[in-house]
């Protein structure tokens, strides 16, 4: 883990223990968006924009895989997102 620092325009920049785990950028909005693994075992949620500023941010406890699809919903940025942490949200029919 390392000591990752979010830029806040405006406002006191934000630092945590933690590590990168899953990135997607998307372009039509120019944002990016970050999952990050935090030390005491939650998973950050990170919004940026082009010039690299936090625009939200939200601790999602205990790396709730349903906290997380409820924030995210089923974009292609969320869908990617989700490929990179191996979570699987296909929704099986038992037809």
């Amino acid at each position: 883990m390392e000591r990752i620092v979010l830029k806040v325009d405006g406002g006191a920049d934000i630092a945590f223990n933690g590590e990168s785990v899953a990135h997607a950028h998307d372009q039509p909005t120019d944002v990016s968006t970050t999952v990050y693994d935090t030390e005491k075992g939650h998973w950050l949620l990170a919004a940026t924009n082009d010039r690299g500023f936090l625009l939200q941010h939200k601790v999602i406890e205990n790396k709730s895989v349903e906290t997380l699809t409820k924030i995210l919903g089923h974009t292609q940025v969320a869908k990617s997102l989700y490929d990179q942490l191996g979570i699987d949200t296909t929704q099986n029919l038992d037809i």
